[in-house]
């Protein structure tokens, strides 16, 4: 996370943390874009204005890494849930690649994994030490490969 220090006022700092860092590579009609940090209330306009220039380039297929994604509420989730309906109305497709287990979750809680185009996809597996079920896969890497498994 980087730390912004400006001067509002004489004699005050006014201190902004960059929580959301996003790097997006595009070719033609298709972007990837990498996330980094939290997208939430206070982040999710940032990456809507993202989306939103691709959208004005004609780009219709987009790709998400959100490997290093750390968190995800409600606002950024409706952010996703907006792109996913703009591009499959202009033929294109989301892909959501790589969220990490703890984001993975919330995909899951609020019924989103089974509309959005989530990969991998996560079985549950059995762990042979414990005998529970855990994840058959985890984040190990922000550059994972585009199928989305470790890099």
């Amino acid at each position: 996370m980087a730390l912004r220090v400006t001067l509002d006022e004489p004699d005050r700092f006014a201190v902004r943390c960059e929580l959301l860092h996003s790097e997006v590579r595009r070719s033609d009609d298709h972007a990837l874009i990498v996330l980094a940090g939290e997208l939430d209330t206070s982040t999710a306009g940032q990456l809507y204005i993202r989306l939103a220039e691709l959208a004005r380039l004609g780009v219709r297929h987009v790709a998400l890494n959100l490997a290093e994604l750390t968190f995800l509420d409600s606002t950024g989730l409706s952010v996703l849930v907006s792109e996913h309906k703009r591009v499959e109305s202009m033929g294109g497709e989301l892909i959501v690649f790589s969220p990490c287990p703890r984001v993975r979750r919330i995909f899951e809680i609020t019924g989103l994994s089974g509309y959005l185009n989530l990969r991998p996809v996560v079985v549950a597996a059995p762990n042979k030490v414990r005998g529970n079920k855990e994840l058959a896969w985890e984040c190990s890497s922000p550059l994972n490969s585009m199928d989305g498994g470790p890099g």
